[in-house]
């Protein structure tokens, strides 16, 4: 994405605050909070020219890390919000009201695929529940093959669902099949 000449200064301050913030997390989090902050600069009128960017980075950290369930005590991995915004001297209160506009702006939420990490996109339901022109809610896993086909190609969701599976079938057969080669 091209980032406007009046802002590539900020946005290569934040990007190295939120390389720093994501080091000790796993790396599709800083390619996630690159793709908000890309977002972020290349709006009509970038929120991002007012403010520290200490404050934009843990902002963007935090309402990535809320949007994958990183701070959620039940979820693998997870993290304090506290521990993570510490690394590049983030304030919590301040980063989680930053979150607040940055999930606003952006549109971010639980269910946003754009926003998950791939890991957790096909693990969550809302996923795969589509509804088009206003019409009911459907799960597309319940659907046939070229319907779910047609979702992908509508970008509704990131792949058929009888394809992924298919996939994680071939992948467990190899993987036993691997275990019974070895000595």
């Amino acid at each position: 994405m091209m980032i406007p000449v009046q802002i590539q200064q900020t946005y290569r301050q934040i990007a190295d605050l939120l390389e720093i913030g994501c080091k000790s997390l796993h790396p599709a989090y800083y390619e996630v909070c690159l793709e908000a902050l890309e977002k972020l600069c290349c709006m009509r009128r970038s929120p991002l020219l007012r403010g520290s960017p200490v404050v934009w980075a843990g902002g963007i950290l935090h309402a990535v890390g809320h949007t994958n369930l990183l701070f959620h005590p039940l979820s693998p991995g997870h993290r304090s919000p506290r521990a993570v915004l510490a690394a590049m001297h983030a304030n919590l209160g301040t980063a989680e009201t930053k979150s607040l506009e940055v999930r606003k702006v952006l549109h971010m939420d639980r269910g946003s695929m754009q926003w998950m990490r791939p890991a957790l996109e096909e693990k969550n339901p809302r996923v795969w529940w589509i509804s088009l022109k206003g019409g009911p809610v459907i799960d597309v896993r319940t659907k046939s093959l070229p319907a779910q086909q047609m979702a992908v190609k509508l970008r509704l969701i990131p792949i058929a669902p009888a394809v992924l599976e298919e996939n994680q079938k071939k992948a467990a057969a190899g993987e036993a099949a691997g275990e019974t080669a070895q000595p």
